[in-house]
């Protein structure tokens, strides 16, 4: 992954998270993720996601075009500047 992508994965996943913040606000929902988050390189692979709630509360991405999550997870790479707890592969 070069930079560029690095860092529209960065503006994306920031975006989101201040979309999240008024969604929790709004619903009185609040997301704790302890394993991160998955920034797709192409959006067009989040399309038909949709989210389980399992028993236990948690938050399960699913999607009819993923055996399982995307095995390619994104690394930072060597060159991007470091954005602290913002970029945390989910696996």
């Amino acid at each position: 992954m070069n930079n560029a992508t690095y860092q529209q994965q960065q503006k994306r996943l920031t975006n989101f998270a201040k979309e999240l913040e008024q969604l929790s606000r709004k619903h009185g929902v609040i997301v704790r993720s302890i394993g991160g988050v998955w920034v797709a390189e192409d959006i067009a692979e989040c399309k038909n996601v949709y989210y389980d709630i399992a028993s236990d509360g948690d938050l399960m991405p699913e999607s009819p075009d993923w055996d399982d999550l995307p095995s390619t997870v994104p690394q930072q790479p060597d060159d991007a500047p470091q954005c602290g707890a913002f970029f945390v592969p989910l696996r």
